[in-house]
């Protein structure tokens, strides 16, 4: 399962273990961008998501408009993304790393 899927070890408290695909976490990072009103809807958006060495890494392309507070929004995506991983697996090592486009409101 490597590469493809975070295993996570003594899922429950009887042991055991747990694979969840990045296509399940590339899914999750979407919905979660999909909550978060001040990223615009654009094709421009981007979520990539990978596991290196059983940790989640997610790559974030965002578009904005001009002005934003990058830091405040990074720590709204990132506090978005843990809440809802936090939904599916308790413990789940994650780096998340966000990059902004800004575009005009008026267009």
């Amino acid at each position: 399962m490597p590469g493809n899927y975070l295993v996570l070890d003594k899922y429950t408290k009887n042991g055991g273990n747990i694979g969840i695909s990045t296509k399940v976490f590339n899914t999750l990072a979407i919905n979660s961008l999909k909550q978060i009103k001040e990223i615009k809807k654009d094709k421009a958006n981007l979520v990539q998501t990978s596991i290196v060495r059983n940790k989640l890494i997610y790559r974030i392309t965002a578009v904005v408009s001009k002005g934003i507070n990058f830091k405040s929004l990074s720590d709204k995506i990132e506090e978005t993304i843990v809440s809802n991983l936090n939904e599916i697996a308790e413990t789940v090592p994650v780096e998340i790393k966000v990059k902004f486009i800004e575009k005009d409101i008026s267009r």
